[in-house]
């Protein structure tokens, strides 16, 4: 009968947890994120960063972010075709899109 006991009793925590959790996560709050690419490449040519981070809300579409991006070396090909060393450029959040 013990060794059932011992058994249940993480079960029973670990039930305990989800249930005391779940209202907090559905209470919702900001949602934080963050990246750091210091070395994107792969393609024939070229290597690029890209950096940021913030927090958002999607229940009341709260939205703040920003962060860099630069290519490290000269692309040549792709959608960043004519990206030169040293060129690049910081962005920020205009608001949270539905999708």
């Amino acid at each position: 009968m013990k060794r059932k006991i011992m058994a249940l009793v993480p079960a029973v925590l670990a039930a305990a947890v989800v249930l005391i959790a779940s209202p907090a996560w559905a209470a919702g709050g900001n949602v934080g994120f963050g990246f750091n690419a210091a070395g994107i490449s792969g393609f024939p040519t070229g290597a690029a960063f890209l950096t940021g981070g913030g927090a958002y809300n999607p229940g009341t579409g709260f939205a703040k972010s920003a962060g860099g991006f630069r290519c490290t070396s000269d692309v040549g090909q792709g959608p960043l075709t004519g990206c030169l060393a040293g060129q690049g450029v910081r962005w920020d959040t205009a608001g949270l899109l539905a999708s």
